[in-house]
């Protein structure tokens, strides 16, 4: 298994193409949301892609403070169904939060997370600082980055 994470211009069409593939199939497919994924912000934002023979079975995105947030934001996180349940979630979530730590230094991070996995994202350090509210039909919270 190989974690990278680098900038969208750094990306081969390869890795674009089935980043956005898993993400379509997850987020739109199998949670049956219809929303526009390519939202224009891949673009500026720094990804986190874990391939296992050669294969992308996760990823997520480091969005930049004052895109989504004033804060730096992690999003489009997604684990393919044949991987999950192995702790490869929290896995992503502790290289992301390490090189934004190395790249930015210890600053606020903030996610909008789907409440039925939230747990996961508190392992991490996140903690609910919102209500309950809906995002393209299924119920998130925001969480803020509390500690490591």
């Amino acid at each position: 298994m190989e974690i990278t994470i680098k900038p969208f211009e750094q990306l081969t069409n390869y890795e674009v193409y089935n980043m956005i593939r898993i993400r379509e199939e997850i987020f739109i497919l199998e949670q049956d949301c219809v929303y526009v994924d390519c939202d224009k912000n891949d673009t500026i934002c720094d990804h986190l892609l874990v391939k296992k023979n050669d294969e992308i079975i996760a990823t997520l995105r480091i969005v930049p403070a004052g895109v989504k947030y004033e804060q730096i934001s992690i999003g489009r996180v997604v684990v393919t169904e044949q991987v999950r349940k192995q702790g490869l979630g929290t896995k992503i979530m502790k290289e992301a939060l390490a090189y934004i730590e190395k790249k930015y230094g210890q600053v606020p991070v903030v996610l909008s997370a789907q409440v039925s996995i939230k747990g996961l994202y508190e392992k991490s350090g996140f903690k609910v600082v919102s209500d309950i509210y809906l995002e393209d039909g299924i119920d998130h919270v925001k969480m803020r980055l509390v500690s490591v």
